[in-house]
């Protein structure tokens, strides 16, 4: 039987967009930018902000959205959501795979420590072109984020209660 999880991932960079941040990842032996499963009963926006706020400990920033996306309320019953960037399927071993929703944001946050503790670290596009513990789909993705064009922002924020996102 094939299995299929969904995840979020987000490729964050600085506001002059010259750096991306990543986190090591120790079972993997890789810098990965953050991301992880959708739990139970929550959408990829959803996934994605919380990711980034437990992994990097950023509480705002902007997704970077296609500019002929208009993100909004269409009635009462629905409402256009964030696009990710791309879907990637990930083979993760025989018969498991991810469905990962690819997503790019900024934030002005420069000095950032992990909540969880992974080691993190700024790299610009060269960094990322030779850092070679780095899977290949991580490296051609973030390339991707640098060489965004034609997009708006969407702004996020994050505000300490004891709601969920």
């Amino acid at each position: 039987m094939v299995q299929r999880h969904f995840t979020a991932t987000t490729y964050v960079m600085n506001t002059t967009r010259d750096k991306m941040i990543f986190l090591w990842h120790p079972k993997l032996k890789s810098w990965m930018p953050p991301g992880g499963h959708l739990e139970e009963n929550e959408d990829h926006e959803t996934a994605a902000l919380r990711e980034i706020r437990e992994e990097l400990g950023i509480s705002s920033g902007f997704f970077l959205q296609p500019s002929h996306i208009d993100l909004h309320p269409i009635d009462e019953r629905a409402r256009v959501m964030l696009h990710p960037y791309c879907i990637l399927e990930e083979k993760i071993e025989e018969g498991h795979f991810h469905l990962d929703f690819i997503f790019y944001a900024i934030t002005s946050e420069g000095s950032l420590k992990s909540p969880e503790l992974h080691e993190l670290r700024w790299m610009n596009l060269e960094e990322i072109k030779t850092e070679n513990k780095m899977m290949r789909n991580v490296r051609e993705l973030a390339i991707a984020g640098f060489m965004l064009q034609d997009f708006k922002t969407v702004e996020f924020s994050f505000f300490e209660s004891s709601s969920s996102i």
